[in-house]
């Protein structure tokens, strides 16, 4: 094998040295340099009879490869000339769920916080320190019952020595892992990234899903915890502004009309919300595929919109935006983990509301069960659990085209669980096996998005049938073996 590359390096240094002298004497053409390529080509062939302990010989060293300069002008095609994304930094983490990816400004590092469910909190960029939330609740258990954090939210809450809050549900199991009892809690974060324990608080039943709102004038400019249950019921407990004190409300219709009116068909697991001038915009998506989408009128908390969507398989992807100067017009992008994600406008009128599909995004179904989304100001990402994951570029989903096509594509080798980008290139992926920190280019795909909208009716259906056969690639556009749905 030493003797194979001692002849290869060789080789490929000779046809450097001719091609350099290319622009001195121009007695060299290329069909000089393919012929003595293929002449290398039939030398490796002929002296390919090497010892078989040499035959797989491999010594576990990873090298990076650089290719050569004349790689590089005589076959671009052989090396990666520009890539579009680069991981920057992997974290090995394990037993996670799709709600355990936090973002907390002014937290250690980029502020990324994860939670696992066996309740510890650890910042990707200290994972050698991770906090033992378990202790700090001081939550007594018998020797054969165990703690399961299953959700939790955070966000930021400035105190004089706190940035944060982490709204969290736990479950006690027994020996064999049946559920006998659960309890709320949260935690402060303070300015050296440590926690302590700032509420603690029985629940009647299993909680599936927490949200912490955002600062409402109906709750007296507080925030507010939301927990729902696997009883079609939602517990909603208010934040002090200062204190960070968590007091519970029994009237959820006075701060929240559209959760009091008993019509949750499952338990809630997605939530989304958006605040214009006049409207307050929300979604609760449901395990049984049920998504309800509320209008409701700040100025006299009226519900001025309230319908149903049905979809087939438990909701998994819920987002609303914004794309119009119009207060009483919005986009929700929906998708079940069957899947296909789906662009809903949903419009307020004097007698009546329009709610209408818009659009389909294509390339997410065939890859298992879509699981998570993420946006930045120019890309839209969907994660799915084969470890596929696609990119839109989110003006081709704003502009509401019936068929939106994917620009490109990250294929991993575990389940994507979250996503959240922290700009527009720095994108942080929470797997079944870790947190990645990837750079994404934008722009070149954004452009490489621009150049599959080709004039003519079917040529951009064209171009995505056409890539649906490309070869398998760790980053490639549009590469899909499944057909859209």
């Amino acid at each position: 094998m030493t003797a194979k590359n001692e002849v290869e390096e060789e080789y490929l240094k000779r046809l450097e040295r001719k091609l350099h002298k290319l622009t001195e004497a121009g007695n060299l053409t290329g069909k000089d340099i393919l012929d003595q390529l293929a002449e290398h080509r039939n030398c490796q062939f002929e002296s390919s009879d090497f010892p078989t302990s040499n035959l797989f010989g491999d010594n576990q060293v990873d090298t990076v490869i650089t290719p050569s300069y004349l790689r590089l002008k005589i076959a671009p095609q052989t090396a990666a000339l520009s890539m579009m994304w680069k991981e920057q930094s992997f974290i090995p983490l394990q037993f996670c769920n799709t709600y355990s990816l936090h973002h907390v400004e002014g937290g250690r590092g980029n502020g990324i916080l994860c939670t696992t469910t066996g309740g510890e909190a650890v910042w990707i960029d200290d994972p050698d320190h991770p906090v033992k939330l378990y202790d700090i609740l001081n939550e007594k258990t018998a020797l054969t019952e165990t703690l399961e954090l299953i959700a939790g939210d955070s966000a930021s809450h400035c105190e004089d020595d706190c940035i944060g809050i982490l709204a969290t549900c736990w479950i006690v199991n027994d020996e064999f892992f049946l559920p006998q009892r659960y309890f709320g809690a949260l935690f402060k974060i303070k300015k050296d990234s440590s926690f302590t324990l700032g509420w603690k608080d029985s629940l009647k039943t299993k909680p599936t899903f927490t949200r912490v709102t955002e600062v409402t004038p109906l709750a007296q400019n507080r925030r507010c915890i939301l927990i729902f249950t696997n009883a079609c019921c939602v517990n909603l407990f208010t934040i002090e502004q200062k204190s960070a004190k968590v007091s519970a409300t029994e009237i959820v219709g006075d701060i929240f009309p559209g959760l009091d009116l008993q019509d949750l068909s499952g338990a809630t697991i997605r939530t989304s919300c958006l605040h214009t001038e006049k409207y307050r915009w929300s979604g609760l998506g449901s395990e049984t595929g049920t998504v309800i989408i509320t209008a409701l009128l700040k100025s006299r908390n009226d519900i001025v919109c309230r319908a149903k969507l049905k979809f087939e398989g438990v909701i998994s992807v819920l987002q609303v935006l914004k794309p119009f100067d119009k207060e009483d017009k919005v986009l929700f992008l929906i998708s079940s983990m069957i899947g296909p994600p789906t662009i809903w406008t949903i419009a307020t009128r004097e007698e009546d509301t329009e709610i209408r599909r818009t659009s389909e995004l294509l390339g997410c179904v065939g890859h298992d069960a879509i699981i998570c989304s993420g946006f930045s100001k120019n890309v839209l990402a969907i994660g799915t659990y084969a470890g596929r994951l696609i990119f839109f570029r989110r003006q081709d989903v704003l502009e509401g085209e019936e068929k939106v096509y994917p620009c490109s594509s990250i294929d991993y080798t575990a389940a994507i669980l979250a996503l959240r980008f922290l700009s527009d290139h720095k994108l942080i992926i929470l797997s079944k096996n870790g947190v990645h920190t990837v750079w994404v280019d934008i722009k070149k795909l954004c452009e490489q998005g621009q150049q599959k909208q080709l004039p003519g009716s079917h040529g951009t259906e064209k171009l995505y049938r056409d890539s649906l056969t490309q070869r398998q690639h760790p980053l490639r556009a549009l590469g899909n073996k499944s057909s859209p749905r």
